[in-house]
């Protein structure tokens, strides 16, 4: 399988029984590899996938899409836009 074919499939993981692990940041791939083995090791990866990952950035992007979803359930004009806005 491709490259690009493999990049396609991780945007549509969540769908897959395997989705979780596109969001795990490769910490199963450190564990398995024997690179991450202590309660320390795990700490200091968390707190470096705070400090640099991308999660702060896809959590800070929820409550304003959160709210815009209730507008768009709502029926309020211009809602489904800046729904489309926001995932983009």
């Amino acid at each position: 399988m491709s490259a690009a074919r493999l990049r396609l499939l991780q945007l549509v993981s969540p769908a897959l029984p395997v989705g979780a692990f596109s969001y795990s940041e490769g910490l199963e791939v450190l564990v398995q590899a024997g690179r991450i083995v202590e309660a320390s090791a795990v700490t200091a990866w968390l707190e470096a996938e705070l400090a640099r990952g991308l999660l702060p950035l896809e959590a800070a992007a929820l409550p304003p899409l959160m709210a815009s979803l209730g507008d768009w359930r709502a029926g309020l004009p211009g809602a489904w836009r800046t729904v489309a806005d926001l995932d983009g």
